[in-house]
């Protein structure tokens, strides 16, 4: 009787434990699912701002041709600028630098005012074709002869220009170009005529850079030499 019943115990206790090994687990009911994973997306760049799309912008690069020209003087606050370039705005700034005396250069600054059909008494003879602008004069002057106008000298102009001009004894120089070389200014006449030059460095002895002449349609007394004119 006592085997029948340790018997009895071992196959309850046998068959509890199949039913508990064969039952399927259940998750805690506290434990919540963990979230899947989501894919991080990128931020996407900030856009450029005015000021560094402007950095962005490349330099005018300087052309003697567009960006120096000849410069009359109207009055004593207005002057008239002769040169061949098409896109000069309102508020451009302007140096004039009046070479005719070698050893007493006279320097103007000016902004441009507007675009004219026409300004000036002098014959500009140049081959491009040429485009007219008012100036407005900022600072500088120079001894204008109202009633003599067509015997006042013609100043050398320039634009886009960033370097200040240099007017040591009388002479004036300024790197134009931006390649670490001062240009020089120079102002001569011929026979009926002036001619307008600029220099990568002392007139008549270094490379010119540009020339101008204007037609006076007088008689004047040469100081020119044939550096000043021919190529």
């Amino acid at each position: 009787m006592q085997k029948l019943l340790l018997l009895f115990v071992a196959l309850t206790i046998s068959c509890s434990s199949s039913a508990s090994s064969s039952a399927p687990k259940q998750e805690p009911a506290n434990q919540l699912p963990k979230p899947a994973a989501t894919q991080q997306i990128p931020e996407p760049s900030p856009l450029p701002s005015v000021k560094a799309e402007t950095k962005l912008k490349a330099k005018t690069k300087f052309s003697f041709n567009s960006h120096v020209g000849a410069a009359e003087m109207i009055s004593k606050t207005e002057m008239c600028l002769i040169i061949s370039n098409d896109n000069l705005a309102e508020g451009d700034k302007v140096s004039a630098i009046f070479a005719d005396d070698p050893k007493s250069q006279s320097l103007i600054n000016a902004v441009v005012e507007k675009k004219l059909d026409k300004c000036g008494r002098k014959n500009h003879d140049v081959l491009s074709e040429v485009f007219y602008y008012s100036l407005k004069v900022v600072d500088g002057s120079y001894d204008f002869e109202s009633e003599y106008q067509e015997l006042n000298p013609v100043a050398i102009a320039f634009v886009g220009n960033s370097q200040p001009v240099n007017l040591k004894n009388g002479v004036a120089s300024v790197d134009l170009n931006g390649n670490g070389q001062s240009e020089y200014f120079r102002a001569c006449t011929s026979n009926e005529g002036v001619h307008l030059t600029v220099w990568s460095g002392q007139p008549l002895t270094s490379k010119r850079q540009w020339h101008w002449y204007i037609d006076l349609s007088f008689d004047t007394v040469p100081s020119c030499t044939k550096k000043d004119y021919e190529d």
